[in-house]
């Protein structure tokens, strides 16, 4: 179909760093999907990927109201009932989000969409069988320490030095 055509080269031209390019044949991928009633999960994977593109162009609002859409098709499916992620895209996408809020320096919105990844990876349970991004760890410390929270900040930075400590040394 040509609205996968459309993803083949927005992620090309993602590659390609042409951000305008992208934006704009997700855009219409987007348009695409709608008007043939894709299923809620392909349009959410649209909205995911223009919301990538939009933070790395450096427009954050736009990407931002793209991850919202997107968490939105994806918290009807995403909780399992341990209140774990039913998917890997979720988390991440509260990270992308988390990133692009960031990007505005909203750092109390970043360490809300960081901690909710950190959630449904099985928060403090997940960091004993290193099942938490350790990136993501420090990304909530930064996001911490910009608001003046040093001693919450340097438990994510010690327990992302944890996890990086064990993956290391597993190899």
């Amino acid at each position: 179909p040509a609205e996968i055509t459309g993803m083949r080269q927005a992620a090309a031209a993602f590659d390609r760093k042409d951000f305008v390019k992208a934006e704009e044949l997700l855009t219409v991928a987007l348009q695409d999907f709608r008007r043939n009633n894709r299923p809620d999960p392909a349009i959410a994977q649209v909205l995911l990927m223009r919301g990538q593109v939009r933070t790395d162009s450096k427009a954050f609002a736009r990407a931002i109201e793209d991850y919202d859409a997107c968490l939105d098709i994806m918290e009807r499916t995403g909780r399992r009932p341990d209140g774990r992620a039913a998917f890997s895209e979720f988390p991440s996408t509260f990270v992308d989000r988390g990133l692009a809020h960031e990007g505005l320096a909203d750092w109390a919105a970043a360490v809300n969409d960081y901690s909710e990844a950190i959630k449904l990876w099985g928060g403090d349970n997940a960091l004993a069988t290193d099942g938490i991004n350790p990136y993501v760890l420090t990304f909530r410390g930064n996001a911490l320490a910009a608001q003046g929270q040093y001693d919450a900040a340097i438990t994510d930075y010690r327990r992302a030095e944890s996890v990086f400590s064990r993956v290391n040394h597993d190899r």
